[in-house]
């Protein structure tokens, strides 16, 4: 990647990442990513649980989307928008779903809005 003094500022240069259960418990990835994040100028800022210690978006291959998984979801991003960051960052799309279907619960969404995208879209947009 550039440097990051060469690239123009960002909108929102203040994220925090998302470790997807898969990518991060099951194969153990977890600097790679954030390496590309800061890689592209961006605050990393971490969220009380992260790492290892990362929480579910709420909805694995055995769990339907029910209030259960709406509740986890929304948990999650308010531990998101806790950190002053203005942008979620995941490597699973299936998060970025999830999540952002949390957002658009009439009740649940309404103190969850930060800004959702998926990593290799934040690459993609900033190279």
């Amino acid at each position: 990647l550039p440097p990051p003094a060469s690239r123009l500022p960002h909108l929102a240069p203040r994220v925090t990442y998302q470790d997807p259960c898969r990518l991060g418990r099951h194969l153990g990835v977890y600097d790679a990513p954030r390496e590309l994040i800061s890689g592209l100028g961006f605050e990393l800022t971490e969220m009380e649980h992260n790492r290892s210690a990362s929480l579910c978006c709420g909805t694995s291959c055995w769990t339907s989307c029910g209030q259960v998984s709406k509740n986890i979801q929304v948990e999650r991003l308010k531990e998101a928008k806790a950190t002053g960051a203005e942008l979620l960052v995941t490597a699973c799309v299936k998060c970025q779903i999830h999540f952002k279907c949390a957002q658009d619960d009439p009740v649940l969404g309404q103190e969850i809005d930060i800004e959702i995208r998926d990593l290799t879209t934040l690459i993609a947009e900033n190279l």
